[in-house]
């Protein structure tokens, strides 16, 4: 249910996308070398893909590289999570794989955690320096967004590949 609330409460922050830029797509989950894999939500432009993978964690969140885990302290106490940022990069592999069985032309994939609750502490440890590359809190979505803009200055798919996209991983899902 928290998982559900944290997309949710994200809709807010992607009205301030460009509408007539890109398309979102939220919750598929795609079969893929005989598992599943699901992504949260996927952006889709004419010159990137962002991949979200969405964490509406409570407490204080310490993202360790050196074991490749989540931290999280809160009233409950002390818990392990699986890293995310490693999650949402498997996530990009499969469906970078997915559109080359596809044909789809290759097209960028850029991959965020974005932790909605914004009451929740982030940290990491020095030496994880992808931690603050790919997580932010959600308000930071549209300047991440402007900034991926800026980095890929040209279109590498048609607005009707885009729309191909789109539909080929809604047809692909299986909820």
């Amino acid at each position: 249910m928290a998982g559900h609330n944290g997309e949710k409460s994200l809709q807010y922050f992607y009205r301030y996308l460009p509408k007539q830029e890109a398309d979102i797509i939220h919750n598929i989950r795609i079969k893929h070398m005989e598992f599943f894999f699901q992504i949260d939500t996927l952006i889709i432009t004419s010159k990137f893909l962002i991949l979200l993978e969405i964490k509406n964690y409570t407490g204080d969140l310490f993202f360790d590289d050196k074991y490749g885990q989540l931290i999280r302290t809160s009233s409950k106490g002390r818990e392990i999570f699986e890293d995310p940022i490693q999650q949402v990069k498997r996530q990009s592999f499969h469906l970078t794989q997915v559109l080359e069985q596809h044909k789809i032309p290759k097209i960028p994939i850029e991959t965020l955690v974005v932790i909605t609750n914004s009451r929740t502490f982030v940290d990491s440890s020095e030496t994880y320096r992808n931690a603050l590359k790919f997580v932010i809190k959600s308000p930071m979505l549209l300047s991440k967004y402007e900034e991926f803009n800026a980095q890929y200055k040209k279109d590498v798919i048609l607005m009707k590949e885009r729309k191909k996209i789109k539909k080929l991983l809604m047809k692909l899902n299986e909820p």
